[in-house]
């Protein structure tokens, strides 16, 4: 991935609803530390955090997902572990697309609730981060939240993998209200709309 130092990106994060322009101040290959323009104060991250990073590679606007792995709120910076898989922004189908969403998830059938972040989402599944443990084949219940509203679902473990002191895991979507999976894919037409148009403004800048 060919990204260089002093490179204008988007940044995506839960905390805002919108993405907003970042500068790379070092580059290698699995890592970038970017210097966020914004407010660094009003923006709530966290190690492990999931972002979604745009960027131009090959005359081509492109996003992928990365997650936070250090912070400096003192210079407004934060080194970002990228991600192998890139999305070309022109191609308007995904199998799944790059998101950071919160959302909190428990096992079905039980009380405790934990916090979780959204990586990534198609129609009919998603990606999580959470310190939750739960086991392959095991059905989750999944509140996720996405321009202000609540979108629940019920979705079973397909894999399963430990990151630092966190679990990522692969669900797949077993029940959504119809209403909330429109409204999905609204969000998700909406977010890739918003990541183009975004990212072009960047680049003619």
């Amino acid at each position: 991935m060919a990204i260089n130092t002093g490179e204008i990106v988007s940044i995506t994060h839960y905390s805002d609803s919108s993405p907003f322009k970042s500068i790379v101040i070092q580059a290698n290959k699995d890592f970038l530390w970017v210097k966020i323009t914004k407010n660094f104060a009003i923006l709530n991250f966290l190690e492990g955090d999931p972002i979604v990073l745009g960027f131009e590679e090959e005359s081509q606007i492109r996003i992928c997902s990365c997650t936070i792995s250090s912070i400096n709120a003192k210079q407004s910076t934060i080194e970002l572990k990228l991600d192998s898989i890139k999305f070309d922004i022109n191609k308007r189908s995904y199998e799944r697309f790059p998101v950071s969403f919160y959302a909190d998830v428990k096992g079905e059938n039980t009380s405790t609730r934990y916090t979780a972040t959204v990586k990534n989402m198609s129609y009919g599944g998603l990606m999580i981060c959470s310190k939750g443990e739960f086991s392959v084949d095991q059905s989750l219940e999944i509140d996720i939240y996405i321009d202000k509203k609540v979108m629940f679902s019920k979705t079973d473990v397909i894999w399963k993998a430990q990151n630092g002191n966190n679990f990522e895991y692969g669900l797949k979507i077993t029940m959504m209200d119809p209403s909330n999976q429109q409204q999905i894919k609204k969000s998700l037409e909406i977010l890739k709309k918003e990541q183009e148009e975004f990212l072009r403004e960047l680049k003619n800048f």
